[in-house]
């Protein structure tokens, strides 16, 4: 398990700068974003810059799409050239695609096989030699896909692997910590999720129930400042 997360692309660089606090290690785009964030009046390669500027010293991944594999190979060049060591690129999965994504690999460009529904993706995946690949959870699930046993099998399949590097699984479409834990629970390695999604994954209720009660004693000790909490009645009663 590779033990990273990935957050998606936004116009407020502090989100960046909190998404990093929390160990983002990087940035993904799709068209969808992109064009609500920048307007259709910036091309992908300005987007980019922009996302580059903005989160300063994340890995940004943006997503491109070409009819044929030179078409999506052309582009990406394009787009790299602006930070060789911190751009990626997201490229759907058919059949050229995975040809673009084996020339780019072959290049050393970090290559994130996205829209990815099945094993036999995964499996073209690895062969291509894709940083990561990215299972849809939610979409999947939508749709009547078991994405949870597509990602233990896709885990399967890459545990065998001996002789080849093999993607990161990198599981994405994900909208709320419960999606998350049933990705990391099937065997993904990371999930790309959005700031909010990732803030509820620190959180849990009874978490801050119990930070309350503590808060109780805290209030009793020189110098403590606990106005941030709300203190009950019952709270300086509380036993671990």
């Amino acid at each position: 398990m590779k033990l990273r997360v990935y957050t998606a692309c936004s116009n407020n660089p502090a989100d960046y700068d909190e998404a990093r606090a929390l160990g983002v290690i990087g940035v993904l785009t799709n068209s969808n974003i992109v064009l609500d964030l920048y307007g259709p009046e910036m091309t992908l390669k300005d987007s980019a810059k922009r996302m580059l500027d903005d989160s300063r010293d994340l890995l940004v991944f943006q997503s491109i799409h070409g009819e044929k594999a030179q078409d999506i190979v052309d582009k990406a060049l394009d787009i790299y050239e602006l930070d060789p060591t911190r751009l990626g690129f997201k490229i759907a999965c058919n059949v050229e695609g995975f040809k673009a994504m084996r020339e780019l690999a072959n290049r050393g460009i970090r290559t994130i096989a996205t829209a990815m529904f099945t094993y036999e993706q995964a499996y073209m995946a690895a062969v291509a030699g894709c940083y990561a690949i990215s299972p849809f959870y939610g979409r999947g699930s939508k749709a009547g896909y078991d994405m949870s046993q597509t990602i233990r099998d896709i885990r399967a399949l890459y545990d065998r692997i001996e002789d080849h590097p093999v993607p990161e699984l990198l599981a994405a479409s994900i909208h709320n910590a419960d999606e998350a834990r049933a990705c990391f629970l099937a065997g993904a390695d990371s999930v790309a999720c959005s700031l909010d999604t990732l803030k509820q994954m620190c959180c849990n209720p009874y978490s801050r129930e119990t930070e309350e009660a503590f808060g109780a004693a805290f209030a009793s000790i020189k110098g403590e400042d606990v106005s941030y909490l709300k203190l009950r009645n019952t709270d300086s009663d509380y036993q671990e």
